[in-house]
Order: C-alpha cells, then structure tokens, then sequence
C-alpha cells in the first residue's frame, strides 16, 4: 500500500543518496537537487540503454517516462500525454527540456533543422518567459502546450508550443531581490560594441532602466 509516510521517507532516503527520481507506478517524482550531479558517462550509458533495455529495467528517469509515452505512440497510433506540474523551483522547466531532449534521439527528424529547432525553441521560450525570483533563478512566469507530431516514419515532423497565463505584470514591477524576464539582461549583455549599441539605442546596464532596477 502507499501511503504519504512512506513515500516522504523513501523521497528522503534517495534524495541523500542523490537519487532525486522515484517512480510509482506511472508517476515520476523528482525532488531538485539545486546543484548538478552525475557524471558525462552515466549520462551516455543512459541514453544508449533506451535502445534496448526494458522499461522496467531503466532506474527512474524523466527520459524512461519520455520514451514510455514515445512507446505507446508508434504502438498504438494514439496521441500520449505527459503533464509536468509541481511548486516553484521545482524543476519543471528542466523536465520538460529532457523530454523533449529524449524524443529528439528517439525520434531525429529528417527534415533539416527541425530536430534542433524542437530543441532551441525551448530556450528561446525561456528567455521570453523565464525569470529570477526569490526561489527559483530560472523561474517560468507562464504555462505551456508542447505538442510534438510525429510522421509515418515515427520520426519527428513538427513542434508547436503554446504558451498561457504569462506574468505580463512582471515587465513592469517586481519584488525586492527579484528581476524581470532574462531577455532584458541578455539583450544588453550580448550587445557589446558601442557602435552596435548606439544604433540600437541601447544604455549599457540594465541599472540605468527604471523597469530593470527595481
């Protein structure tokens, strides 16, 4: 039987081993570490037991759960949904980039672009959408629809993204120790020349901008 005594235990025992994903059932709980862990060559031996490995063999893994829903979809012909939901901080944002990261292994697409398109159109999203608060340094201000369509090779035609409920307030006002969405600062840390910034009418930190200095 599971019962929420058990499973905060058993979260706890694995998150001070830094195993930070448990599986029940069909669920995954992950639990942010807040720091990076694991080794370049756990990774890899990862990804390259996707291609043969059973999924009840696979440790927890956001990729196990991306590669199961990728599974029933060449299987049964039928559309497979994953919902990432959880607190601020929690690291959604970061699921939700190896999901897409796993399918664009799984599923390369043979169209030009169109698997690192699936896979930069999610920073660039983050740029316009994420931003630094009091818990979180990536936090997203908004909701989001990730539909990614396969074709008849099983492989990956087109992406959509629809985004929902952006914080627009946030533009304009934020609280003490947080900042606006990251592609004010980027903007202006990428842009360096002076001639480049003259021409674009840019001012050289973002202190000098009343909506950026709060």
């Amino acid at each position: 039987d599971i019962c929420l005594p058990a499973v905060l235990h058993n979260l706890r025992l694995r998150f001070a081993s830094d195993a930070i994903y448990t599986s029940i059932g069909p669920v995954l709980i992950s639990v942010n570490p807040h720091k990076r862990l694991g080794h370049l060559d756990d990774f890899l031996r990862y990804c390259d037991d996707l291609d043969r490995a059973e999924d009840e063999l696979l440790p927890p893994h956001v990729y196990r759960i991306a590669r199961a829903a990728f599974t029933a979809l060449v299987r049964t012909g039928k559309s497979q949904s994953i919902l990432v939901s959880g607190d601020s901080g929690a690291g959604k944002t970061e699921a939700c980039k190896l999901v897409v990261a796993c399918l664009a292994r799984l599923a390369p697409s043979g169209r030009a672009g169109a698997t690192e398109a699936a896979l930069g159109g999610a920073l660039m999203l983050e740029a316009w959408g994420n931003a630094t608060t009091t818990q979180n340094k990536n936090s997203s201000r908004f909701g989001k629809w990730l539909a990614v369509q396969l074709d008849a090779e099983s492989a990956i035609h087109r992406c959509s993204l629809q985004p929902y409920l952006l914080e627009r307030s946030r533009v304009v006002v934020h609280g003490p120790g947080e900042r606006s969405y990251h592609v004010f600062y980027q903007m202006l840390a990428g842009v360096t020349a002076p001639a480049e910034r003259a021409a674009l009418g840019l001012k050289s930190d973002a202190s000098e901008y009343a909506y950026l200095r709060q």
